[in-house]
């Protein structure tokens, strides 16, 4: 992905919301059967955006805790990361304390 192209995403729905984007795909990518992306941008763009924001949805409107949230080994190692981030933002915040 070039500069531009991230800074386009970056753009379009923020810096924490591509980053998130960014990881899902790397997880997606091991588990696929077929050939790896050309063009991880057009990934993104046509397919992954969708992805992350159903799982956000997913295990915002599921009330359940994402660590115990039924989905698929991609999904579940998204969720995973978020929390990992949370967690690292709250203990920023804390030190910032």
């Amino acid at each position: 992905m070039t500069q531009s192209q991230y800074d386009f995403l970056v753009k379009e729905h923020g810096e924490d919301f591509t980053k998130r984007c960014i990881k899902y795909l790397d997880n997606a990518i091991p588990n696929q059967l077929r050939k790896p992306y050309k063009c991880h941008y057009r990934a993104i763009r046509s397919w992954v955006v969708k992805d992350v924001q159903k799982n956000i949805q997913d295990a915002e409107s599921s009330n359940v805790s994402p660590s115990t949230a039924r989905s698929s080994g991609v999904t579940q190692r998204f969720i995973q990361e978020m929390e990992k981030e949370e967690k690292s933002n709250i203990e920023e915040k804390k030190e910032d304390s």
